[in-house]
């Protein structure tokens, strides 16, 4: 008998394991809403997906809405945090990452949320206001029955306080990039003309000069390989 019951234990932990990783696992093809609670119809995931598609292409913005009847022993914090990380949710080097979960109230304890941000996204958005969107927008939504809805008003809110300033980080990236590139090529041009100056010196003085050790030089950091960053965020109970 305790084989038994150690078999379906083992068996338990081992289907939890493997049905966690896989949804931390970016999926093949690629999805800004997953609907794992099946809170949504079809016409509203369709919408939905539809208009964070559009406002990512517009703004390179990535916001993942996830629902979920289980967080695999996890809090809700982290669950969003390894989503983001494992969905690669943002733009490469800007970290401009959303990540939204919804667990829905059930067996397996009370509903929660968590709103979650990548660091290029926390200037515009700071932890306190995910907190206000959480409970000021969405908890009362969704306790009068209207879950949708209140996911869909929280994706408004952070769009609405991501459009224009993302767009302007954005632009001034592309700007950093053309005045370091401008100043490399003023160096290397100047480091050039400081070379043929002390090699004509040599060539000309009876003496000679040692020669100058011009050294090189590096750039700053290149634009980070991790696309999704790190996360932070809030949280929400009911």
């Amino acid at each position: 008998m305790r084989k038994i019951l150690l078999f379906i234990t083992l068996l338990a932990v081992g289907v939890t394991f493997f049905a966690c990783n896989r949804d931390f696992k970016k999926p093949p093809v690629p999805t800004l809403v997953a609907d794992r609670a099946y809170i949504f119809t079809d016409e509203e995931r369709t919408t939905l997906e539809a208009k964070l598609f559009k406002f990512s292409k517009q703004t390179s913005v990535d916001i993942l809405v996830y629902t979920t009847p289980n967080l695999y022993g996890y809090s809700i914090g982290e669950f969003g945090q390894r989503l983001g990380k494992g969905w690669e949710i943002g733009q490469k080097g800007f970290k401009n990452g959303i990540v939204i979960v919804y667990k829905e109230s059930n067996e397996m304890g009370p509903g929660e949320i968590t709103i979650q941000l990548g660091y290029g996204i926390e200037p515009f958005i700071h932890q306190l206001k995910c907190k206000q969107i959480i409970d000021q927008i969405m908890i009362p939504k969704i306790r009068k029955g209207y879950v949708y809805e209140g996911i869909n008003a929280a994706v408004d809110e952070c769009m609405a306080l991501t459009r224009y300033n993302v767009k302007n980080q954005k632009n001034e990236g592309k700007g950093s990039f053309i005045l370091k590139f401008y100043i490399v090529v003023f160096l290397l041009l100047a480091g050039l003309v400081i070379t043929l100056v002390l090699t004509l010196d040599d060539r000309y003085t009876t003496r000679g000069r040692k020669k100058a050790n011009i050294g090189g030089f590096e750039g700053g950091e290149g634009l980070s390989n991790n696309l999704s960053g790190n996360f932070g965020g809030a949280c929400g109970s009911w």
